[in-house]
This record gives structure tokens, sequence and C-alpha cells, in this order.
């Protein structure tokens, strides 16, 4: 504040001595003073506005009516003070500006404002408004089920012919240094085996592991449903599946899209296939009859919507730690980054988009299930019956 050090030369066991910087204060303050415009002389019955404002140094106020200042006031704050959270600072200044001002707003209506008036003008600011809404699509949770209906996964007709895999991580530290665990299940059967690892192994440690572990005991499987953790999506633990025979199907959130099948069938023996048909028909069966409930529930509310090449989308990025983010942390993180472009129909619910080169670790084959509001009122206009654009409230 321009007063602040010619206020402090007032204190008590503060030497005083005039500075320059003093003297810069004491000209500007002058300047201020006389070449300011004159203050109108009040008139009684009239309504009176107080702008006031609390820093961290300071309580300001402005007495005005009819647009016009009628006085100003101004008071530092004292050391305990500084400590106050900013709810009461505001309150002080309340305070405060109807006390030395009680004199003038006695029996007569007083308007106080702060943020009212700052929330008026950016209402009516068409380009704020536009930016706001956006930023808000992008960081609000999704409140809509998943677009497309439910695709499920085929059922498998031997046991550990198709299995799945993911990764379970952040545990407590384990006595033999260990902190994920390696989940991997068959599709059939829902056995599984359940293999200690950490998140720093490399590629050819996880690759001894998967030999060691389910190759040894199981074979090779004939297709993998998969997230899209960074150590399948990585080139050469690609090129290790394809050459083990094996396909790969990408799970994209709730369902799974087949990208290749590349396997060569195993051929099992025939006293075995004997002995378990029967159990595996029934299995197969209680599976398939599982799959088609789901369904039938699932795609109840769902919708099925397609997008079409050239239409643009928003991306859904992971919000946990140690998994690639984008911008803030935690629960600043922006839920949805874009809007890309597709450029291209991978199944029923995956498309590929136009990503920018920021992102060449994430899969360019995404589960579509987020467009801009906006863009989705004028397309499906029955979805949204009842509701207008922008509104705070369903």
């Amino acid at each position: 504040m321009i007063v602040t050090l010619m206020t402090r030369l007032l204190q008590k066991d503060v030497k005083f001595e005039w500075s320059m910087k003093c003297q810069q204060s004491f000209d500007q303050l002058k300047a201020l003073l006389t070449e300011a415009p004159i203050f109108v002389q009040l008139e009684s019955g009239k309504e009176f506005v107080i702008y006031n404002d609390a820093s961290l140094n300071s309580l300001d106020f402005v007495l005005m009516q009819e647009g016009k200042v009628i006085a100003y006031a101004f008071r530092q704050l004292k050391p305990h003070e500084k400590n106050y959270p900013t709810y009461d600072l505001e309150l002080a200044t309340i305070i405060f500006a109807l006390k030395i001002w009680r004199h003038n707003l006695y029996e007569l209506k007083a308007k106080l404002v702060f943020l009212q008036q700052i929330c008026e003008a950016q209402n009516c600011d068409n380009d704020l408004q536009t930016k706001r809404i956006q930023f808000c699509q992008q960081v609000k949770a999704e409140h809509q089920v998943p677009s497309g209906l439910l695709q499920p996964v085929m059922i498998p007709k031997w046991k550990w012919d198709r299995v799945t895999m993911d990764f379970v991580s952040g545990l407590p530290l384990s006595p033999k240094k260990k902190y994920a665990i390696w989940v991997v299940v068959d599709r059939l059967t829902k056995s599984g085996h359940f293999i200690p690892v950490r998140t720093d192994y490399s590629l050819d440690k996880l690759v001894e592991l998967y030999i060691s572990d389910i190759v040894r005991l199981h074979w090779i499987p004939v297709s993998i449903i998969s997230d899209r953790d960074l150590r399948f999506t990585s080139r050469f633990w690609k090129k290790l599946q394809e050459a083990l025979g094996m396909s790969f199907i990408w799970s994209q959130m709730s369902n799974s899209i087949v990208l290749d099948e590349l396997c060569e069938k195993k051929i099992h023996g025939v006293d075995l296939i004997r002995e378990t048909e029967e159990q595996l028909k029934v299995i197969r069966d209680s599976l398939k009859a599982a799959s088609d409930q789901q369904r039938s529930y699932a795609n109840l509310k769902r919708k099925d919507i397609e997008f079409q090449i050239s239409d643009k989308v928003f991306l859904e990025v992971s919000l946990w730690k140690k998994i690639l983010r984008f911008g803030h942390k935690g629960k600043l993180s922006l839920r949805f980054i874009g809007p890309y472009e597709i450029i291209e129909r991978i199944g029923p619910v995956a498309y590929r988009l136009a990503l920018p080169s920021g992102l060449e670790k994430v899969t360019g084959v995404e589960e579509v299930t987020w467009e801009s509001e906006e863009a989705m009122r004028k397309q499906y206009p029955n979805l949204f019956a009842g509701k207008i654009f922008g509104d705070v409230n369903p």
C-alpha cells in the first residue's frame, strides 16, 4: 500500500528515518489526494452503496451514491488480524464500514456490494461463459450411462484358452519387497494365478514369470483380454505374444474389442476332451445365460448411439496416482481432455482418435462415451428433454 512505509514510522520501538521510498510514497499520496475527482455532497433519503475489499495488509472502503464517490476509508490490519481467514476479513470490512459511516447510514438503506456485480458482469460475458462451460465439461464427473450397447465377450470353448490379465498396484510392501500383484484369470473356469511382482520389473522379467507360472502349467492361451497397461502396449511385449501364437483383445472400459485373430489353436488329447466335455458344456451354458442376463439389464438404460468420422469427442483420463495424468494432480485433474477428432471406427463402441504427439503413451483406440454436451443436444435432443443447456440442476 502507498502509506504502509509512513505508517510504520509511527509504531512503537521504530526509529523514525525518512527514506527516499517514504518521500516517494508521500508525493504519490499527495498527488492522489489533490488530483482525485471532487467528492459530491450526499443527499439524504437516497440509497448508499458501499464497496469494500480485504487484502492481506488492509481493509478498504468506498461510500458511493448514484454512482458518485462520497467518501473513502482505509485501515491497516493489525498483526493478529493477518491470521484471519478470508471469510472473517470480509465480515470485518462490513463491520468497520458500518461503524465509521453510521452517522450517514442511520435509518437509511445501504447496499453492500461484494461479488455480486462481478458475477453479473461475468454472466453477461459470452466468451467467458463459453470457456467456463467447456471447462466444466472437462472436470465434472460423468453423469450419464455409457453410450452404445453392451458388447459381451465370447465364451471360451476350453479352459485356459482365453485369459484376462491385470495389475493391482499400490499394495503394502511384502517381506520379499513386492508391492503389486499380477492377476491372470481363466475366462471359462474363473480360476486364476496371483503373481507377486513390482511395478519396476523389466519386460524380460515379466516374460520370465509369465512362462514359468502360466505357460508351464496351461500352455499358450489362444487370446488375452488386457487393459491398456504400458507393459502390454509396448512393442516388444506385443511381438513376443504374437510369436507365441496369441492374439490381443484390448479391453475398452467395460467392453472388449477384438483387434486380431492370429492365433493357432492348440490340439488337446482325446481322452481329456471326452472326460471334460459334459462339464464344459454346463459351464458354457451357465456363462452364456449369465452374459445374456447381464446384457439385457445393462441395455435397459443404454442408447445405441453411433459417432461419425470427423466428429469431435472428449477423451477420459485417469485421476489416480501413478497413472498417466494431465495437468493438475488428484481431484483437480481434468477428467476429460480434448476434444479430439474421430478418424476411424474400430468396433461397435471403439473409435480411433487423432491424438496429439504429446499423448504417444495413450493408445489411439478408445471407447467413446463422452461428447460435448452442446453437440449431443443438437444431435440427440430427445435425450435431454425437459432440461435447458447450462442449467445447474437437472
